[in-house]
């Protein structure tokens, strides 16, 4: 692992693990104890501008703080560090339990049925309900789902937040809806990683 990731756990380990686990996924006392609960770091891979502006800014509506007090090297060190920790691999095809047109329709009919009220028709996390909420709707075009972080969001729902949980979902139905929802990703927008590091050079400059 290079230096700087090395930096980067060591600041998320003393900083961040007691609520989002020491693997990232939030499946710890403290980050299930939290409403919402923590964010799965590792289940769900978000743009690099989404990571720097939580950490600048906290995240409204959750229990993330702001780590301002980070020197600038840290605060680079620590969100290369959470980028690093999304594992969000396609399917295997002894995974699918359809073909990959069959998934992308049934997906789709059941994202239109039960998830565009919050997240938009395209996924965007725009939908006519989205603005009652805080923290937001996921925008799908920015995150990239892992198939077993999606299930247990559809399963479970994020309790404390405005996402429900799904029982009636089948493992089938899930696993669909989860298909369509990442070929609505259109990848990482906004900040650069180069971006980033040049606004914590900027911060670690000032007094």
């Amino acid at each position: 692992m290079p230096s700087d990731l090395e930096e980067g756990k060591a600041v998320f380990l003393a900083n961040c693990a007691g609520c989002h686990g020491t693997d990232g996924t939030g499946h710890s006392p403290g980050g299930r104890a939290l409403r919402p609960v923590a964010f799965n770091l590792a289940g769900f891979h978000i743009p690099p501008a989404v990571v720097w502006n939580a950490l600048q800014h906290g995240v409204q509506g959750t229990s993330m703080p702001a780590w301002n007090e980070l020197s600038g090297a840290e605060f680079k060190a620590v969100g290369d560090y959470v980028l690093s920790l999304a594992n969000t691999p396609e399917l295997r095809p002894g995974e699918q339990w359809a073909t990959q047109d069959t998934l992308l329709l049934a997906g789709q009919r059941i994202f239109d049925t039960h998830c565009t009220l919050c997240h938009g028709e395209n996924g965007a996390g725009d939908g006519p309900a989205a603005r009652v909420y805080l923290p937001r709707p996921a925008d799908f075009q920015q995150i990239k789902l892992s198939y077993p972080g999606a299930a247990d969001v559809i399963h479970n729902g994020v309790p404390g937040s405005g996402m429900p949980p799904w029982p009636l979902l089948t493992p089938q139905e899930i696993q669909a809806v989860t298909y369509y929802m990442r070929s609505l990703y259109q990848g990482p927008a906004g900040d650069s990683a180069k971006t980033i590091a040049a606004k914590s050079a900027r911060m670690e400059d000032m007094p």
